[in-house]
């Protein structure tokens, strides 16, 4: 695909069609960053000043929520709440409901790992709206589990993993692999959240097995995360420790800066800990 996005590239400019350049700009930022490859960078944003120059909402809109899902895997939140607030009203003008949703999650979701928990409430519940009125079961769906995971933050675990399971179902029952091992993966942090240790081991084994088969990919650091705050919790600190080692590891291994940031964060946590126990 990206070699038939350079080659578009290269007819549009030759023609100076600029709708078509941009659309084959916006699709090439997304193929290279699907791939991880750095290239990415010097394509970002060359779609959105055309979009902007020719007037078109719709399309500004939807390469603004790409930018803004770029910002968030490498860890750049704040600037990836600028681009998707930008992709919002962008997408308002252009009318289209469906994008509204799509950006109220991506919104919703960066704000609730910044802990602005009702801000990212709010737009959640936007998302669930929008995507209830045009009948988009996925997108209503995932921010039901987004809100599951803001309950389970505020303690309330039950709620939380009620909401994280009916949303698992409905991926399951649309055949959505890549979002259900992504719930599933949720509901086993919530349980090591909750304190269910067990549990939470048993649920992250059985989502590792799924993704493994899947090859979804991007959700084994946040498993190894969970499996070490369980494994901390029954006290098994060096393989808490080992665990968050594999976790980092493959953050590395595919580019994605937040989760490694978030698995370092942990690290740190744990020696915190370990230092505690030897005072």
């Amino acid at each position: 695909s990206v070699r038939w996005c350079v080659s578009a590239i290269d007819d549009a400019e030759r023609a100076d069609a600029r709708r078509t350049l941009a659309h084959a700009l916006y699709l090439i930022e997304g193929a290279l960053t699907d791939l991880g490859d750095p290239r990415a960078a010097e394509y970002e944003g060359r779609s959105v000043a055309i979009y902007r120059e020719l007037g078109d909402h719709l399309g500004m809109g939807h390469a603004l929520l790409n930018m803004g899902v770029n910002a968030v895997h490498r860890g750049e939140l704040d600037r990836a709440v600028d681009l998707y607030e930008q992709a919002r009203e962008a997408l308002r003008t252009a009318g289209h409901v469906i994008g509204l949703a799509h950006v109220s999650l991506n919104l919703g979701e960066v704000l609730a790992d910044q802990g602005r928990l009702d801000e990212a409430e709010s737009f959640l519940k936007d998302a669930r709206r929008a995507a209830s009125a045009s009948q988009y079961r996925m997108i209503n769906a995932a921010a039901q589990s987004a809100l599951g995971r803001i309950e389970v933050r505020r303690g309330g675990f039950d709620k939380g993993l009620e909401l994280l399971e009916a949303a698992e179902a409905t991926f399951e029952e649309m055949k959505a692999t890549s979002w259900m091992v992504e719930t599933s993966a949720r509901i086993a942090e919530s349980l090591a959240f909750a304190g269910r240790f067990d549990e939470a081991l048993a649920a992250i084994d059985d989502a590792m097995a799924i993704e493994s088969e899947a090859a979804t990919g991007g959700i084994v650091p946040l498993l190894e995360r969970s499996r070490a705050r369980a494994l901390a919790g029954l006290g098994r600190h060096d393989e808490a420790r080992s665990a968050l080692e594999r976790s980092a590891a493959r953050a590395t291994a595919d580019g994605a800066d937040l989760e490694l940031a978030l698995t370092l964060q942990e690290l740190a946590h744990l020696a915190a800990s370990e230092r505690e126990r030897a005072d």
